[in-house]
Parts: structure tokens; sequence; C-alpha cells
């Protein structure tokens, strides 16, 4: 504001952080062992700070839609050697859908977006960052129960097999009431463990407020729910040390020591 060509004052405004934004950035990488980037179409300096206030360190500012796809692209390339690194993109909006369907893993937030929610492999309904980390966590916490009932399935079969082939006759002989109890012991602790999830807790914040029962709001599968615009990025992938994308192809970069 001026008053006779004279500065007066001036207004700045700005949308908040979400309470829980550094709560999931620190849970990641301390917790998750993830390395998190921001990738925003936001100018350097709004991207530096809000960055620096939820503990993000590498940052790519001033990124076009087709820019992202190729953050993504250069991340996945910079994997310890020949393995490729995992990055999983979460984002919201349309300039977020290409960078979506280039991750690995690509996560929509909210109820934005459609061409969004349609790119991404995952849709979590609420707009709430916190699902996030509900979600990896769950996700972590089924894929050990898979390794676990593969685990059942083999001890059973591998002792169960022979003395069902008789290899052990006449010394060891399986009755076939025996066997078919065996076989439904065998699916009932496979059942049981799998219902183990059921008793999933999502990790909570010292700032959570006990909102909700708990319990994951999301749909699963490519070409999901929906999303909300907002210019972000949280790369989720191994700790190896990643070189930064080049300036002159994935806007400015920066990257605090």
């Amino acid at each position: 504001m001026h008053v006779d060509t004279q500065l007066v004052g001036a207004v700045a405004l700005r949308d908040p952080i979400r309470a829980d934004a550094a709560w999931v950035v620190d849970y990641m990488q301390r917790t998750l062992g993830l390395e998190v980037w921001m990738c925003t179409g936001d100018n350097a300096a709004t991207a530096q700070t809000i960055a620096r206030e939820v503990g993000i360190t590498n940052v790519v500012a001033e990124a076009l839609p087709a820019t992202k796809s190729d953050c993504v692209k250069q991340l996945q390339r910079t994997g310890a050697g020949k393995s490729l690194r995992r990055v999983c993109f979460v984002g919201d909006g349309i300039n977020d859908s290409i960078a979506l369907a280039q991750a690995d893993v690509g996560i929509a937030i909210g109820v934005g977006a459609q061409v969004a929610v349609e790119a991404a492999d995952v849709t979590l309904v609420r707009s709430e960052l916190a699902d996030c980390v509900y979600f990896l966590s769950l996700s972590k916490s089924t894929f050990s129960t898979i390794i676990l009932n593969f685990f059942w399935a083999f001890c059973f079969n591998f002792v169960c097999l022979p003395m069902a082939a008789g290899v052990f006759y006449p010394t060891i002989h399986v009755p076939p009431l025996v066997a078919g109890i065996g076989m439904a012991s065998s699916s009932c602790l496979v059942v049981m463990t799998s219902l183990g999830l059921r008793r999933f807790q999502p990790p909570r914040s010292s700032l959570s407020t006990g909102s909700g029962n708990g319990k994951v709001a999301g749909g699963f599968g490519r070409r999901a729910a929906k999303g909300v615009e907002q210019e972000s990025l949280m790369s989720a992938m191994p700790s190896p040390e990643c070189s930064p994308p080049a300036p002159q192809a994935f806007g400015r970069v920066f990257e605090e020591p």
C-alpha cells in the first residue's frame, strides 16, 4: 500500500502448513528410513521456506508438470550399484498426474483433480498427510504377514509331503483322517495369521487429537478415487546418496548441507 507514491505498508498471504506435516516427514525419514524430496511449481523462496519448516532438505522448485516426471525418472536411475530406486510420489493435482504415473507407487491425496486420481496407484480418500504414513506402515505389516504365511506353508509342506508320499512308510503312516485335519489346520493357521492385521494400530504423532477411528481411509488399486490441488511432492526411497537433478532440466534445485 502506498500514499502519494510513498510505501506505507504491505500485506503478505500464505497457506498455513498442516500441523502434522513436520511429524510425517520426520517419521518417514527416521522411522521408515526414507529419503524425502519436495518438488513444487512454487517459486524458490516459498519452497525453501516451507521445506525448512517441515524438515525437508531436498527441494526442487519452479518445476513444470513434465519436469516433475523427469525428476522421478532421474531419482529412479540413481540407485546404488545396478539396482534401481523405488520412488513413491505423493500428489493431488493435475500438475502431478504425469509424475504419479511415472513413479513406482503413485499416491493421490484428498478429493481434488480426477486426472491425478486416475494416474495414481493408491488413493487416500481423506485429505490428510498422516494417511501416507498409515498407508506405508500398513503395507509393511501386510508384506510381513505374507512372508510369515509363506513360511508356515513351506514348513508344513516340507514336513508333511514326504510322509503323505509314503517316504517313511511303514515306519510312519499318516491316516487319511489325520492328513485331512492337517490340511485344514494349515489353512486355519494362515487365515488366523492374516486376521492379525485387524489389530493393526497406525502410528500416532504427539500432535494427534485422535480424530477418526484410527483406520486408514483409502481406495487401493490403480485408477481409483480423488485428490486436492496443492503443489507438493514427497518422494520416498531408500537412503543411499542421491545426486540432485540438473537445474536446467528440473527447475531450480536446492540442497541444504
